[in-house]
């Protein structure tokens, strides 16, 4: 956890306030699709994030997300608090059924 916090602190150090990372999969397989620093509204700026920080928050999200129909989502990380929200989608496919008679000679 020790990393974790250290990467706060510098992120916080950097001048960086404000991330969002955003992930999406389906079958099988998932990956994150964009992180940038929105500490200045009308100026993000795409950053990197280091493979074992980004598992830390992917390991976060509640739904099985890469899996099957898959699902999206947003991570929002605040430096200064040292805290996250996740906004996340689950896909899933629904059967609607549709009954029909006939007869014949109808």
């Amino acid at each position: 956890m020790d990393e974790i916090n250290l990467w706060f602190e510098k992120m916080l150090y950097d001048g960086i306030k404000k991330i969002e990372i955003e992930y999406s999969g389906y079958g099988d397989s998932g990956n994150i699709t964009r992180t940038e620093d929105v500490s200045i509204k009308d100026n993000p700026m795409m950053i990197e994030i280091p493979d074992n920080i980004q598992t830390f928050f992917l390991e976060k999200i509640q739904s099985d997300w890469y899996n099957n129909e898959g699902g999206q989502g947003i991570i929002t990380i605040n430096t200064k608090q040292k805290s996250w929200k996740i906004k996340e989608g689950y896909n899933y496919t629904t059967t609607k059924y549709i009954h029909t008679k006939g007869k014949l000679g109808e």
